[in-house]
């Protein structure tokens, strides 16, 4: 990146609001390392694919659940509470379960 020659760019348009109340099926889940330390990403399949003139954009349904320092499902916790919702004991059986999706107030679609 040469920061002495950057330039303004548009983002990309993203009409998100087509995506809100589809059921889905979640596609992955996987450990990440946030600023905060480890947590789980719950991803769904893909909604749409966006041509732009560099890179595609694949928009999904995304939702980061926090776990103990320990890499711990925490009783009552965001992601225990979704497991149960979802009815699963453990994170990677939520692979192939459907989901609602939604939108957060950034235009980013949740669950």
């Amino acid at each position: 990146m040469d920061l002495a020659n950057m330039k303004k760019v548009e983002a990309p348009k993203l009409d998100v609001s087509q995506h809100v109340g589809k059921k889905v099926n979640i596609e992955n889940v996987e450990p990440i390392e946030t600023q905060y330390g480890t947590a789980i990403k719950v991803s769904s399949e893909v909604l749409e694919t966006i041509k732009t003139d560099k890179d595609d954009i694949v928009l999904r349904a995304t939702r980061i659940f926090s776990v103990s320092k320990d890499g711990d499902i925490i009783e009552g916790s965001k992601l225990d509470k979704f497991m149960t919702k979802q009815e699963v004991d453990q994170p990677l059986k939520l692979i192939g379960t459907e989901i609602q999706v939604l939108k957060n107030d950034k235009d980013f679609l949740t669950f």
